[in-house]
């Protein structure tokens, strides 16, 4: 069962004291948490789906987002191995990306949620550039 759903494909809004955030469960069904962790964590896995170009070095990670030189540094600031990672945007320390890995105790299933609270963004932007993201990731762990 997830832990955040709502009628329209697992996806809601939240309001926070900073603007609004978004959330989505990506519902990554038996892939291994190991192989989930290494999407979110390295730039290999990174590159697979979230941009083309990512680095990363010790705490700080570099997303360039296409090849005209659009990109955004980050600091990672809170970070459990093989369970969650949040990074917080350079150029707006207010805004955050956290994902974090659950697995169903019954069904032993794996889901990835993702809260990103942009101050640049409308919800409505990060839902299209999430269901993007969501169909990347899937595809680099041989789901479809």
């Amino acid at each position: 069962t997830p832990l955040y759903s709502s009628a329209a494909s697992d996806v809601y809004k939240r309001q926070t004291s900073h603007g609004e955030g978004f959330k989505i469960e990506i519902d990554l069904d038996n892939a291994s948490p190991k192989s989930v962790w290494n999407q979110i964590s390295t730039a290999r896995g990174l590159s697979e789906w979230i941009a083309p170009r990512v680095d990363v070095s010790l705490r700080k990670i570099h997303v360039f987002w296409d090849e005209t030189g659009d990109d955004r540094s980050a600091t990672v600031t809170d970070l459990k191995k093989g369970e969650y990672i949040q990074w917080n945007w350079n150029d707006c320390p207010t805004s955050y990306v956290r994902m974090e890995i659950v697995v169903s105790e019954l069904s032993h299933f794996v889901s990835l949620m993702v809260n990103d609270h942009d101050e640049h963004l409308e919800p409505a932007t990060l839902q299209k550039i999430w269901a993007n993201h969501r169909r990347k990731l899937r595809l680099s762990l041989g789901l479809s």
